[in-house]
């Protein structure tokens, strides 16, 4: 319970979750405190948010590790990438020839007489 705890402090500091989630509530219990972990470490940006190893472990344990999903990514194409058993469809261009101004011929009218 003390390493939920302390996780669940830490995520508090280090989102700012408003509001926070409760530590010190005798309301609070084991399983209260997991669900709150998890729903706050949907919030970590693991590129940006500096998280303690301690609440790392924590969040392993309760099968949340945004880390994971971040080395998941790394091994998946991009989005806009076409995959494997895809073709992508070829562009087709087409050559237009470049056409010059048309020049002003001015013909000569006969007025009638």
């Amino acid at each position: 319970m003390k390493h939920l705890i302390a996780a669940a402090k830490e995520l508090n500091n280090v989102l700012g979750i408003d509001p926070a989630i409760e530590v010190n509530s005798k309301k609070t219990n084991a399983e209260t405190l997991k669900e709150k972990i998890k729903e706050a470490a949907e919030l970590i940006e693991p590129e940006t948010d500096e998280i303690s190893v301690t609440t790392q472990q924590v969040l392993s344990e309760l099968g949340v590790n945004p880390w994971d999903e971040e080395q998941d990514d790394a091994n998946e194409a991009p989005e806009d990438a076409p995959e494997d058993d895809e073709e992508e469809p070829e562009e087709k261009t087409v050559n237009k020839p470049t056409a010059k101004p048309a020049k002003k011929v001015e013909k000569a009218v006969k007025e009638p007489k």
